[in-house]
C-alpha cells in the first residue's frame, strides 16, 4: 500500500531566512477524532511564522521540534 504524499515547506533549524526553507514531500496527515483535514491550494508564511523561523520568537515558542512545517497545526 503506497503512502499518499503532499507538498510542504519545512525548515530544519532556526535562521537561514528564505534559503533555510526547503520544499519537501511529506505524508498526508490522518485526522484524529473531532478533527478535519482540509486541502489547501496555497498558503503564505505570515510575520509570526517568519519570526519563529528566524529565532526572534524562540523564547516564546521554544522548544520547537525540527523539521518544522509552518502553517501546519500537527
Amino acid at each position: 500500500m503506497s503512502v499518499k504524499l503532499m507538498q510542504a515547506v519545512q525548515y530544519n533549524s532556526y535562521g537561514g531566512g528564505a534559503s533555510g526553507l526547503k520544499h519537501v514531500e511529506v505524508p498526508i496527515p490522518t485526522p484524529k477524532t473531532n478533527e478535519v483535514l482540509i486541502k489547501l491550494e496555497a498558503i503564505r508564511i505570515n510575520p509570526a511564522d517568519w519570526k519563529i523561523q528566524t529565532g526572534v520568537l524562540r523564547a516564546i515558542f521554544f522548544p520547537r521540534k525540527f523539521p518544522h512545517t509552518p502553517c501546519k497545526t500537527h
